[in-house]
């Protein structure tokens, strides 16, 4: 009986053993991941661009909404120009 339950016990053990080995090749290669980060990279820094696009826009409608008399021409002049530069 002994002899049976060492059996059943390796096999049980052989089973978790292939069933890590097969989750772990079965996962995405290293070139994949690269791929994927190289995506993340690019998508973070499109938002880094649009976060600034979106600052500076709300700067020219904060000077637009100021009323007229104390209105600064001069720097909504500045700000138009760069909204300009950056697109």
């Amino acid at each position: 009986m002994a002899a049976n339950a060492k059996s059943s016990t390796a096999r049980s053990l052989a089973g978790r053993v292939k069933g890590r080995v097969q989750r772990r090749l079965s996962g995405p290669s290293t070139a994949d991941l690269l791929r994927r980060i190289e995506r993340l990279e690019e998508s973070v820094e499109e938002n880094r661009r649009l976060n600034q696009r979106l600052s500076e826009v709300l700067d020219v409608m904060v000077e637009v909404l100021v009323p007229a008399v104390d209105r600064d021409e001069e720097r909504l002049s500045q700000l138009l120009a760069t909204i300009d530069s950056t697109r």
